[in-house]
């Protein structure tokens, strides 16, 4: 609030703006120019009033530096948030920090041993193909198979050396060996049984037959036939019809 000193122009005495103390004096001096008796006037005494009742202006010096102040601290503040913020005490510990690890590589080993150890699931099977359904053949007539054949069995003769002279008194050897054939076990082992008897009565034909006969090859067929005639008056029933000369030679 600005105060105004009287003067001569002013009656109450207010010239220029002042505040505080220098106000009071002014007002404080202007009293002495009275006389003792005089009162004082009403006007200067309200000025008075109102300077006591005015705080606010003793506040306007005393906002000023509230006011640096709170200057000043969003700058300080700024420079406590640039400082770089301290580890915490627990990452300073090497010790600890040691201790960490090596728990860490425990687990992590632990746990790659159970998984190597724990058995791997066989794959599962692959689904099994589609069955096609074939229209089923109608069955082929198959021919019975034949009848099985005849057992044959065959015994064979010991080769026959046959001395014989031809016409010019020299001496020549018919060498003859052969087998007969039959169908009958039975028959096979009378011949068996008999083959001492067989072979002299073969020996006296061949003995007995001239040489020029023996000696000609177109007479096979005719020797192979005596020879049989003969082995079948010794047998039973069962009667040989196949001979079969392995060898022939006549020198």
């Amino acid at each position: 609030m600005v105060l105004m000193v009287p003067g001569d122009d002013d009656p109450l005495g207010v010239d220029e703006p002042e505040g505080g103390k220098a106000g009071e004096e002014k007002a404080k001096l202007d009293e002495s120019d009275l006389d003792p008796g005089q009162e004082v006037p009403r006007a200067l005494q309200k000025v008075e009033l109102d300077l006591d009742d005015a705080p606010f202006l003793e506040d306007e010096d005393e906002e000023e530096p509230a006011a640096a102040a709170a200057e000043e601290a969003p700058k300080e503040i700024g420079l406590e948030e640039k400082k770089p913020r301290s580890a915490p005490s627990w990452l300073k510990n090497k010790k600890l920090l040691f201790l960490l690890a090596a728990l860490l590589l425990v687990g992590v080993g632990a746990t790659l041993f159970l998984l190597l150890r724990s058995p791997s699931k066989a794959p599962a099977p692959p689904p099994p193909p589609p069955v096609e359904e074939h229209a089923e053949k109608p069955a082929e007539h198959t021919p019975p198979p034949p009848p099985p054949k005849p057992t044959e069995f065959t015994v064979s003769f010991e080769p026959f050396w046959v001395e014989k002279i031809d016409a010019d008194k020299r001496v020549h050897f018919l060498h003859i060996s052969f087998a007969v054939t039959t169908k009958s076990e039975q028959t096979e082992r009378e011949i068996n049984a008999k083959m001492l008897i067989l072979r002299d009565a073969v020996y006296y034909y061949l003995k007995n037959k001239d040489y020029a006969f023996l000696a000609d090859t177109g007479n096979l067929e005719a020797i192979k036939a005596d020879i049989l005639q003969i082995v079948n008056k010794f047998l039973g029933t069962d009667q040989l019809s196949i001979l079969l000369i392995k060898k022939y030679l006549v020198q």
